[in-house]
C-alpha cells in the first residue's frame, strides 16, 4: 500500500509540474515562424561542419520543445549539383511541422513553407 501511495504522489507532482502540450497552444500558432526564421538565421551551410540535417535537427527540436509536434522527412532536391549528387546523391532534409490542423512543411535552411508547387518541381518524398 506504501508503494501504491508514493507512485501516486510521483504521478500527481508530475501532473502539476510539467507543463502540458494544451499549455503550448495557447501560444500563437505563427510563433512556429519566429522559431524557424531564429534556426535559419542562426547558420549558413557549410560543408561538412552545418548542412541541412543540422537544419532540420534543430529546427525540429526547437519546435518540439515549444509544444508543436514536428517531424523529419528526407528525400530528394532538385536540380542537383555534380558535387550534391557526389557528396549526397541529392538526398535533402527538411521538417513537417503541425499547426492547428494543417500540416506544413519547412524548408529549414531558409525558413520557407514549401508549396505543393515546390514538390511537383523541385522537392520529391
Amino acid at each position: 500500500m506504501n508503494k501504491l501511495y508514493s507512485y501516486s504522489l510521483i504521478v500527481i507532482l508530475l501532473l502539476i509540474t510539467i507543463p502540458s502540450v494544451s499549455a503550448f497552444s495557447s501560444r500563437s500558432d505563427d510563433y512556429y515562424l519566429t522559431i524557424t526564421k531564429q534556426v535559419a538565421d542562426s547558420h549558413e551551410w557549410s560543408y561538412p561542419s552545418y548542412i541541412c540535417k543540422d537544419f532540420t535537427w534543430d529546427l525540429m527540436t526547437k519546435l518540439n520543445l515549444n509544444g508543436f509536434l514536428s517531424n523529419k522527412r528526407i528525400g530528394y532536391l532538385y536540380p542537383c549539383s555534380q558535387s550534391n549528387y557526389d557528396r549526397f546523391k541529392c538526398k535533402h532534409e527538411w521538417v513537417e511541422v503541425w499547426v492547428g490542423n494543417n500540416q506544413l512543411s519547412i524548408e529549414p535552411q531558409s525558413g520557407r513553407i514549401l508549396t505543393e508547387e515546390d514538390f511537383k518541381v523541385n522537392y520529391k518524398k
